[in-house]
């Protein structure tokens, strides 16, 4: 088997193309065959050219297709996909810590200060926490906005891989059928009537080898968009976790704690 044989395998490809779209493309390579039997000195510059530019509206798609990728793949490397998510969960977790107890305890300069000249740390611990629950709700409301918002990304991406997926068949599609056009310009070559064609059959097997390698490539990189969809929907699922997380946690956490200081300083004050 040649060199350029070697590098052309229709099983690699044919099993993902159904069989309506196969007989198509069996049928255009067959065309394409026969057109080259049928030319003479004067057309083949319509043959090559013809075989020069084979795929390339589907190459072309893909490339837009990879376009609408440059946002959320640039966003997330550039960490802007997030809407400020981990900032807010942080931002929760030092409101709700600011409801420990052991923060309105007495201390210092003020343990001096003649009781009744003090605030009880019941009174300084009702008006922090209501300070802090109004600051929680606002965290809360924008964590919720980013949940959205991710949710809002994530069906984006869908349809972007959607696209990609549509675009990789497209593309699978003509690489097949270049190597299966170029196996059967290798099949016929020997033909006795094909024998004063060689220039013609080198130059347009040279030009499938060609296209059908860029297609490949092209593939390739759809594909490894694919996997970055992949990751940045796993992302966007993690924090929206995180984000449930954080406000189911901080809804029972901050009202039971506000509870259980109160109930603590009551007894306190009954038994002393």
């Amino acid at each position: 088997m040649s060199e350029q044989n070697r590098e052309f395998d229709e099983t690699a490809i044919q099993s993902f193309i159904n069989p309506e779209d196969m007989k198509k493309l069996n049928d255009e390579a067959t065309q394409v065959v026969k057109k080259i039997s049928d030319t003479d000195a004067h057309n083949i510059d319509s043959v090559l050219e013809h075989l020069s530019n084979f795929g390339g509206n589907e190459q072309r798609m893909a490339g837009e297709s990879l376009n609408s990728l440059r946002r959320p793949v640039k966003d997330m490397m550039d960490n802007k996909d997030n809407h400020d998510i981990p900032t807010n969960l942080l931002k929760l977790r030092e409101a709700v810590s600011d409801l420990n107890p052991n923060a309105y305890q007495t201390k210092g300069i003020a343990k001096i200060v003649p009781k009744f000249l003090r605030k009880s740390s019941n009174e300084k611990f009702i008006a922090k926490y209501q300070t802090v629950e109004k600051n929680i709700d606002e965290i809360v409301q924008s964590l919720l906005r980013g949940r959205d918002m991710l949710q809002e990304d994530n069906a984006e991406l869908d349809v972007i891989k959607k696209d990609v997926h549509e675009k990789i068949y497209l593309l699978d599609k003509q690489i097949y059928m270049g190597q299966h056009l170029f196996q059967m310009i290798e099949d016929k070559k020997n033909d006795p009537e094909w024998q004063n064609k060689q220039q013609l059959v080198m130059e347009a097997q040279e030009k499938i080898i060609v296209r059908t390698k860029n297609m490949s490539s092209m593939v390739n990189v759809l594909q490894q968009s694919l996997a970055s969809v992949d990751i940045i929907k796993k992302n966007n699922d993690k924090l929206k976790e995180a984000i449930r997380n954080a406000i189911d946690t901080t809804k029972n956490l901050a009202p039971v704690t506000s509870a259980i200081h109160l109930a603590l300083q009551n007894q306190e004050r009954i038994i002393t």
